[in-house]
């Protein structure tokens, strides 16, 4: 037989307990959640917003516009897919409209007119765009024709990064391209001069020869 004062004791552990959980706050709602299920509102306004709401999520949203795009309501997976390919082609409201629409018909053209807008692309800068539409490919012929195109697209992206102190995009870059010999030695430069400081890196120089010679100070 349990004493009173074990009684008490219980009693005390059980009432503390219920006044713990019915103080606990309740769950935040998930945001990305809930703009997921505005791509379905019968309100067209909050269709739009919640569209283009994703979209500023970016990559915050990846995951769930995938799940979404593959959604059994024809309005939530359609918007979902559009918001889904923006967001992994890096187009943000500020894309310039040209490389937008060379992403489009580059999206639509026959294989012998997409050099044309993958020239375009280059010339306009447009590096992330460009390795991931080339990742994008399916057919092995046409990786094949696009291959000399695309080479040394990383490096010239990661220079440029790397000169704007954005060393993250620079190793997203050389990443989508590890394939070259040069993109490997840059990354893993690259990867050597961060270390686990980004303040380290940004009081080392940028090497004067590129890609640096690996084993060596630049």
């Amino acid at each position: 037989m349990r004493s009173p004062a074990a009684i008490t004791l219980l009693s005390l552990i059980a009432c503390a307990s219920f006044a713990a959980e019915a103080e606990a706050p309740p769950a935040e709602a998930d945001p990305i959640a809930e703009l997921v299920r505005g791509l379905s509102s019968e309100s067209f306004r909050e269709r739009e917003d919640a569209t283009r709401a994703l979209w500023d999520q970016g990559d915050a949203a990846l995951q769930a516009l995938r799940e979404a795009s593959a959604s059994d309501d024809p309005e939530t997976a359609k918007r979902a897919a559009e918001v889904l390919e923006k967001v992994e082609l890096r187009i943000t409201p500020d894309t310039a409209p040209e490389v937008i629409e060379h992403i489009r018909r580059y999206r639509t053209s026959p294989q012998n007119l997409k050099v044309n807008h993958i020239n375009e692309l280059r010339r306009r800068k447009a590096y992330f765009q460009l390795l991931k539409l080339y990742s994008l490919e399916k057919r092995p012929e046409s990786k094949a024709e696009l291959a000399p195109l695309i080479r040394g697209v990383a490096m010239l992206g990661a220079r440029e990064a790397l000169a704007a102190d954005d060393f993250g995009t620079a190793v997203q870059l050389l990443r989508m391209s590890a394939k070259e010999p040069n993109d490997l030695m840059a990354l893993a430069w690259i990867y050597r001069s961060m270390g686990n400081s980004a303040r380290a890196w940004r009081s080392r120089p940028l090497p004067k020869v590129w890609p640096p010679r690996i084993g060596k100070s630049p």
